[in-house]
């Protein structure tokens, strides 16, 4: 109960930082069901792979923002 309360404060405030908290909260969960119902043992490098540049790509994007201000 008290990860829901947390996840509620996170994405509760007024800002605009918040829709950016609640789109990546809801793109993880997307990405673990997505993984989790798709990944079989012929397929597990490659979606591996694809998680791991996909992790890369958000954490480029991120790097590239707060060094663009």
């Amino acid at each position: 109960m008290k990860v829901w309360q947390y996840i509620r404060k996170l994405i509760s405030k007024n800002t605009s930082e918040s829709s950016k908290r609640f789109i990546a909260l809801f793109t993880i969960l997307l990405v673990a069901y997505a993984t989790l119902r798709y990944t079989t043992i012929d397929n597990l490098e490659i979606v591996l792979g694809e998680l791991l540049s996909f992790i890369l790509v958000l954490f480029g994007e991120a790097v590239w923002e707060s060094t663009r201000k």
